[in-house]
């Protein structure tokens, strides 16, 4: 096999490895647009998620909001427009639950 085959491969064995741990440290994942939640993956309580809906509504926010394990709470990773205000105010939602509430959620 040349080398070449060789270190192609390797590289892709890689970069699954690293996505799979990443998939693994998310929680749970929320698709935005214009304010509401039309998507969910993982796990969230309802009443967390309620929450989320609550503050969303009314702002014009598109994207999605990434939950990831980090110590013993979640880690919210936002990615398209959320102002840096409801960012904040998305992320003090989440801080409320400890991580053990979080995933032991039913997932969706």
């Amino acid at each position: 096999m040349p080398a070449w085959i060789a270190i192609a491969l390797l590289l892709g064995l890689l970069v699954l490895i690293g996505w799979r741990i990443g998939k693994e440290r998310q929680v749970f994942v929320l698709r935005v647009e214009a304010g509401q939640i039309v998507s969910v993956e993982g796990r969230i309580p309802q009443g967390l998620l309620s929450d989320l809906q609550d503050v969303l509504t009314g702002s014009r926010a598109n994207g999605r909001i990434v939950a990831s394990r980090a110590a013993e709470r979640a880690r919210l990773d936002l990615r398209g427009s959320f102002s840096p205000e409801l960012g904040q105010r998305l992320r003090n939602v989440v801080g409320r639950l400890p991580l053990a509430k979080i995933i032991n959620a039913p997932r969706r």
